[in-house]
């Protein structure tokens, strides 16, 4: 844990002043002040000085008490981490791609020499000054701690493995670079596969086709995954009832059942967003797949963006081509939010017969 940082004390005139800088780890919790500052209204040195130790014991308590209400991380946090800071590299080595001129070879030569000596130039700095390598690593994932409420401690061994496994991210993406360059047919399906056995986890159960997996190569922790949904792909036997999900009588039911009018209308709109991004589809034709898409969307789009003047007039697919920094885009916790909603309406489908279990 952090000590910290020292408090201090100015006269200013007549008066003393109690300064304390606030630990970068805990900003967030102060709306991104770094310090704080009071007048102590008193200009004896003595009596001043024993007001600063004492604010400076309650600072020290509050502190920790923040840092109480902080989750570990787990490696629930960790997949999660990984699925989003995967996307990123996949979208990063499809830029490198687009830009390359594929009907010249010289050109196309051009790139793949340009992708090489970006690889060996950073396999150097591994080789050479893995230190600063991994403080730059400290610098973005203290940011996502922050954002997600995850206590920052870097020298745990999850911390430790989270900032390895990103390292061998940034080594694969060479390689997916590589293979869209020179057009070897692979999606970004087959590329998450490669995240999963270079890492050794298993980060995308949704994946049908787990051929280039081996099984052997997956860490055999059984942890249950951050989301979850009750959704599955229908067998043969479809359910003869025939609904599309915007003319279910979901919130019908749940007025009846006297659930207060806020939440159904909180409700109302995850929903209409979720029809949105996977279309109006037949309620039994619900799957996985478009589950997937969602919250592969749903990575892209900003917080609160139907309030936001500056994305609200924006559909979701304009949104996505924007290419959001990960600063903008809203954390996993309220993804998994909508998710838990939507869980609820697939379980009350599965309940009607519209949608099998």
């Amino acid at each position: 844990m952090r000590s910290v940082s020292p408090y201090y004390a100015r006269s200013s005139g007549n008066t003393f002043y109690f300064r304390s800088q606030i630990p970068s780890d805990l900003r967030d919790h102060f709306c991104g002040r770094k310090q704080f500052k009071i007048s102590l209204k008193c200009s004896l040195s003595s009596r001043s000085e024993k007001i600063i130790k004492s604010l400076n014991r309650t600072l020290s308590k509050l502190y920790d008490q923040i840092r109480q209400g902080m989750k570990e991380l787990t490696l629930d946090d960790i997949k999660e981490i990984l699925r989003i800071e995967i996307r990123k590299q996949i979208l990063h080595a499809h830029h490198v791609n687009l830009g390359t001129n594929k009907f010249s070879e010289t050109r196309k030569q051009m790139s793949l020499d340009s992708v090489n000596q970006r690889e060996m130039f950073f396999m150097d700095t591994l080789k050479n000054d893995m230190r600063t390598h991994q403080q730059e690593l400290d610098v973005k994932l203290e940011a996502i701690f922050n954002s997600l409420d995850i206590e920052f401690k870097s020298e745990s061994v999850p911390y430790k493995s989270l900032r390895s496994y990103f390292t061998e991210l940034y080594i694969l993406r060479f390689q997916w670079m590589k293979e869209l360059i020179e057009l070897t047919g692979k999606s970004d399906d087959d590329f998450r596969r490669d995240a999963q056995t270079k890492l050794g986890l298993e980060l995308f159960p949704e994946l049908s086709d787990h051929s280039s997996l081996n099984q052997s190569d997956i860490k055999t922790t059984a942890i249950p995954e951050p989301i979850k949904t009750s959704i599955s792909p229908l067998k043969n036997n479809v359910s003869d009832q025939s609904l599309t999900l915007s003319s279910a009588t979901y919130f019908d039911r749940k007025k009846i059942g006297g659930i207060a009018q806020k939440s159904i209308e909180s409700d109302k709109s995850i929903i209409k967003e979720f029809i949105e991004i996977v279309g109006d589809i037949d309620f039994s034709m619900l799957t996985k797949k478009q589950v997937s898409h969602y919250i592969d969307v749903q990575t892209k789009l900003p917080p609160n963006r139907t309030k936001s003047p500056k994305y609200r007039s924006l559909s979701i697919q304009e949104i996505v081509l924007l290419d959001l920094p990960d600063k903008e885009t809203q954390n996993p916790l309220n993804i998994n939010k909508k998710l838990t909603k939507l869980t609820s309406f697939g379980n009350w489908g599965v309940r009607q017969g519209l949608l099998q279990s």
